[in-house]
C-alpha cells in the first residue's frame, strides 16, 4: 500500500506543473475563443505577475 500511496505522489508532483504551466493557454484560449482578446491579454499578463513573484519572493 505504501508503494502505491509513494507513486501517487510522484505522479501528483509531475502533473502539477505540467498543468500550472498549461493554465494561461487554456483561460487565453477561452477568452479569446470568446470573442474578447483584451480579457485573453489580461489573464496572460495576471498569470506571467503570479508567476514572477513566485520566483522572486
Amino acid at each position: 500500500m505504501r508503494y502505491i500511496i509513494s507513486a501517487s505522489r510522484s505522479a501528483s508532483r509531475a502533473i502539477f506543473p505540467v498543468a500550472m504551466a498549461l493554465t494561461p493557454a487554456v483561460f487565453a484560449g477561452m477568452f479569446f475563443l470568446s470573442g474578447s482578446a483584451l480579457a485573453a491579454t489580461a489573464v496572460a499578463v495576471a498569470y506571467a505577475s503570479v508567476i514572477l513573484g513566485e520566483k522572486i519572493g
